[in-house]
């Protein structure tokens, strides 16, 4: 019998999810729209990582991102030949992100292995949070195999050396099949800043604290997942942006 995976994007889903559904859990613990990428190997690449997260965030020093994120990744390299593996990802940019960075992964570890997709459905494509038990076996047994491991992993190449029309170019191939990934990097080229726009998603918080007539963070965070929750944003993320617009402003 093949043995089963279940990658999980999170902590949160790791706790919410199903005990009827059986096989070994791998938690992503990672945010890879955000921050350097930058490294031509994968230990260079881990490290850039490393040094960006213990720099954005104080009280994490290096040695935490690889105790609890890089040994969790790893474990994606030690899957044995020939597995199961179901990805649990949703469809906004911070999970797509990590989805291509984990395909690339298990691409250069694990070509023999079969690959499942697991998403959340069309009422909520940006959240498994809201499901209950009987809704997530739901989305399992829905899973979609997935196929040309390389049309994917072209993906995560693209992204990480910022070559947004390569990026397009790698979505459209696949889109007939998988609509949602093209939204999310439609989302990601609309977020980098140009001469006119601070990027999407600065200028929707502009927008929303003028509509609202508020400075209301905790008013603005509820708004700006209502019209932008393709981005996935963490409230970190969304604060230091709106921080950003306050000091600027």
């Amino acid at each position: 019998m093949k043995k089963q995976f279940h990658i999980l994007n999170g902590d949160a889903l790791r706790e919410q999810f199903p005990q009827d559904i059986g096989g070994d859990q791998i938690v992503v613990r990672e945010c890879l729209m955000d921050g350097s990428l930058e490294g031509n190997t994968l230990a260079e690449f881990f490290e850039s990582r490393a040094n960006y997260i213990s720099e954005i965030y104080p009280n994490t020093d290096k040695m935490d991102y690889f105790q609890i994120t890089v040994s969790e990744l790893v474990k994606l390299q030690n899957i044995p030949p020939h597995s199961e593996i179901n990805f649990w990802f949703e469809d906004d940019l911070f999970c797509q992100v990590n989805f291509w960075f984990v395909l690339n992964l298990i691409k250069l570890s694990n070509e023999n292995a079969r690959l499942f997709l697991v998403r959340p459905p069309c009422s909520s494509p940006y959240s498994f949070g809201v499901l209950n038990d009987i809704q997530l076996i739901s989305a399992y047994d829905k899973r979609v195999e997935l196929s040309e491991l390389g049309k994917w992993t072209n993906l995560w190449r693209f992204y990480k050396s910022g070559d947004t029309e390569m990026l397009l170019k790698s979505a459209e191939d696949i889109e007939d099949k998988y609509p949602f990934v093209i939204a999310a990097v439609r989302a990601h080229i609309d977020r980098i800043p140009t001469e006119e726009s601070l990027g999407k998603p600065s200028d929707t918080l502009v927008a929303i604290m003028k509509d609202l007539d508020t400075n209301d963070f905790k008013k603005v965070l509820h708004e700006f997942r209502e019209r932008v929750g393709i981005y996935g944003f963490s409230n970190l993320q969304i604060k230091k942006l709106y921080d950003g617009i306050i000091v600027n402003s």
